[in-house]
């Protein structure tokens, strides 16, 4: 990544600063949707990956591996793991301010 690159603009349509019990359910399908459509370069499902628990990433759509069996047999879902991801090599001691941004 360049030092010039910049985060993601991300709007939410929903806040729980406001009524956070009436809108907590559209507040998570909002992040969900706004997830998917961030680091997708790593997963088809984007951002769902670092973000969801085990429950949400077990209802996305594509992460039963078995699904012919579970509809034709009521077999137990198998899930998908999710990806792992290396961290960053750490850097030198002596990097430089233009790094330590990167």
């Amino acid at each position: 990544m360049s030092s010039s690159a910049t985060a993601p603009n991300v709007s939410l349509l929903f806040s729980l600063a406001d009524n956070p019990r009436t809108q907590i359910e559209e507040w998570f399908e909002d992040v969900q949707a706004k997830a998917r459509g961030l680091c997708i370069q790593w997963d088809p499902t984007g951002a769902i990956t670092l973000i969801a628990s085990d429950a949400v990433w077990n209802t996305v759509p594509g992460n039963i591996t078995n699904l012919a069996d579970v509809l034709a047999r009521g077999a137990a879902p198998q899930y998908r793991d999710r990806p792992d991801y290396d961290p960053p090599a750490a850097l030198a001691a002596t990097a430089t301010a233009v790094e330590l941004s990167a």
